[in-house]
């Protein structure tokens, strides 16, 4: 099973070869469904697959969920009584349990951390997984939104507001389902989430012993996760948000060993990418398998997860699962700028 805890949005992009700053330029918008999660999981062709999520009570969110049931997917609703305080609802209990170190790098510093024990406050979905979308409604924020402007396939600017996924996909509220992960599973986390609850839910996962899989979205985002992102399997930052990662350690080497993370991919758009390893003598450098000259590159790195996901599914080893993901990059870029 493939979890994937993350954002789902109404994506309104514009896309033009070149704008003309401080006035309006007339063009076409694209509306669609977006969000990291989202689209990590309208890519990933495997079937047996979750999608946790949360969506406000308005009209967005309405035709999110009008636009998601169109292509098919199975959607489970569970609405949140936002009429009394979520703080009241999902108390914490800060009894500590005992310390536990998921850190399997001996050669590197203990990454020792403490779990709470969960008190059981509200039950999600029930035990009913058949669906692939599980949605959280929560009357007190607004669908997410996500607004770029595309210029000659680069991002000139964009803005999002993803605060319902930070309020909502909180380690209480999804602990139900968090509870049925197991060691073969793979879960998929976007930095949509908020950090600390983020820590919480990566944190019980080591504990399970799943294979994590982030996706750092943005700079910022990348920023706000950058001091508890440790124990996960892979992560593909782009250049500057491998950076920021980056930022304090005098190499990559030392970075992957004191995070415990298994492989990092820095992807540079036309350059290609370079992966990173604890168990890789030196990196690995991927070409693009075709220049392409496109205007809107949107979700590109979404679908280049997803396929990497996909293609280790089917038991290839990470190298080859980055260039299969590779090869099919080209042909969503071709499909989306037809």
């Amino acid at each position: 099973m493939v979890y994937i805890f993350g954002g789902i949005s109404l994506d309104i992009i514009a896309s033009k070869k070149c704008f003309d700053l401080g006035t309006s330029n007339p063009l076409k918008f694209s509306i669609r469904v977006g969000g990291v999660g989202f689209n990590i999981l309208n890519h990933l062709e495997y079937n047996h697959n979750i999608f946790i999520s949360a969506i406000g009570n308005d009209a967005f969110g309405q035709l999110v969920v009008e636009k998601v049931r169109r292509q098919n997917f199975n959607i489970a609703i569970q609405n949140i009584n936002t009429d009394l305080n979520l703080e009241d609802i999902f108390k914490k209990n800060d009894k500590k349990l005992d310390k536990i170190n998921y850190n399997d790098n001996k050669d590197s510093q203990s990454n020792e951390t403490q779990i709470y024990e969960y008190q059981p406050s509200f039950k999600v979905f029930g035990d009913n997984f058949d669906n692939n979308i599980c949605l959280i409604k929560n009357d007190k924020y607004q669908t997410s939104i996500y607004s770029a402007f595309m210029e000659g396939g680069n991002c000139l600017v964009a803005a999002a507001d993803f605060e319902i996924i930070e309020k909502t996909l909180t380690f209480d509220i999804i602990h139900p389902i968090l509870e049925k992960v197991d060691s073969k599973d793979i879960c998929v986390i976007d930095s949509n989430l908020d950090p600390e609850e983020c820590e919480k839910i990566i944190l019980f996962l080591n504990s399970k012993g799943c294979k994590i899989f982030f996706e750092t979205i943005s700079l910022q985002k990348t920023l706000r996760v950058a001091n508890i992102l440790k124990n996960i399997f892979f992560t593909a930052p782009d250049v500057i948000e491998f950076n920021a990662l980056l930022e304090g350690y005098s190499n990559i080497e030392q970075m992957i060993r004191d995070r415990n993370i298994q492989y990092i991919l820095k992807t540079d758009g036309e350059n290609g990418s370079i992966l990173y390893g604890l168990d890789l003598k030196e990196p690995i450098h991927f070409k693009p398998p075709e220049e392409l000259d496109v205007y809107d590159t949107t979700g590109a790195g979404d679908f280049l997860l997803s396929k990497i996901i996909e293609a280790f599914l089917m038991s290839r080893k990470i190298e080859e699962s980055i260039n299969y993901a590779s090869e099919k990059v080209v042909e969503y870029l071709k499909e989306l700028n037809r």
